[in-house]
């Protein structure tokens, strides 16, 4: 286990599961010179595409508070430990830059993820690269748009395909070449980043044997648990769209009714969010805001929901409240649910 510890709170313990040695190898040297404050982490490698799962139970037991992983495994660990949060990580635009410069002179096409997508979009407008045809898939786990993608790529006579595991696994059906790529250490660094912040901003790292821990256990403690910053002022614009955008909230603010806002991320959905709790009538009662894209299914369930003594192996002991049950009074905001 490696550690990054500079004293002053507690320790968060994360389990990187890998693809291969070559890979926590340049990993590990990646990181000897980069630092994070009360940090640890361990590293798994996959053998043929599995780990060993005693392995992980061995590291669960000795405490940890996220996965970090790269394939489909993840449904696995959360139905074993729906407690821990599964930062499943993919390959970003700088990585897919590194394997098509191989290719200059191949007609490539690309499989990925919308936000691959605009990445690489983003990418492309920023600096000089190759041209490529790029297919995005909005949910990666819909086997149907991966073969019609596949199909397409076929269609306009592609050479050379690019994907993550999940094309690499459905391409084999089909005769056009794929190279697999795979995600570099600055993209899991990026993850480890990610899982680190969630904690430190949840404060949610409790001791070596158990999981996320929001600490609920009264309103006075809820209260302080998420400050609220922003106020309808706060939001900049007088455009005739950004006032109407206002006068909305101010109305829905005085209601109990759910409220759903749109937008391309950084707009400032949570500001609103923050400003319609500071409208409202529970402006004095918790807000907490959840990323939900951060979790997986089943613990988003036990987050939101709770659980009783028993429940599953390693959960607090006597239960634990839910979040809604917690901010009883209060606003709720959910975000990253599309």
């Amino acid at each position: 286990m490696t550690k990054f510890f500079a004293g002053g709170g507690k320790m968060i313990k994360i389990c990187l599961i890998l693809p291969n040695i070559k890979i926590k190898k340049a990993f590990e040297h990646f990181v000897r010179p980069l630092y994070i404050d009360n940090f640890s982490y361990t590293m798994v490698i996959e053998k043929q595409g599995k780990f060993r799962f005693e392995q992980v139970k061995k590291i669960v037991n000795q405490g940890v508070d996220a996965f970090i992983i790269w394939n489909r495994a993840y449904r696995e660990l959360s139905q074993l430990y729906p407690h821990i949060p599964i930062f499943f990580f993919h390959p970003s635009a700088v990585d897919l830059l590194q394997y098509i410069k191989y290719y200059k002179n191949k007609k490539i096409g690309v499989i990925g993820s919308t936000e691959l997508y605009y990445d690489w979009k983003n990418l492309s407008h920023a600096t000089s690269i190759p041209s490529i045809n790029f297919y995005p898939i909005s949910d990666m786990e819909k086997t149907v748009q991966i073969e019609n993608c596949i199909q397409k790529a076929m269609t306009d006579k592609i050479d050379i395909l690019l994907g993550d595991q999940d094309v690499f696994h459905y391409s084999r059906q089909f005769p056009i070449p794929l190279k697999l790529v795979e995600a570099g250490c600055s993209t899991i660094w990026q993850y480890v980043c990610r899982a680190v912040m969630f904690f430190k901003l949840n404060k949610g790292c409790g001791d070596c044997h158990s999981e996320i821990n929001m600490k609920y256990e009264n309103r006075e403690n809820r209260s302080q648990h998420q400050t609220v910053q922003y106020t309808i002022d706060d939001i900049i614009g007088d455009c005739l769209p950004m006032l109407d955008i206002k006068r909305q909230a101010s109305i829905y603010a005085k209601t109990d009714s759910t409220i759903l806002i749109t937008g391309e991320s950084g707009t400032g959905k949570e500001m609103l969010a923050q400003a319609i709790h500071q409208l409202s009538p529970r402006k004095h009662a918790p807000f907490f805001a959840i990323n939900c894209s951060a979790l997986s299914e089943s613990l988003i369930e036990s987050e939101l929901f709770g659980y009783a003594d028993g429940t599953f192996t390693g959960g607090i002991k006597g239960g634990k409240k839910g979040i809604f049950e917690a901010i009883t009074g209060g606003t709720l905001f959910l975000d990253e649910i599309g």
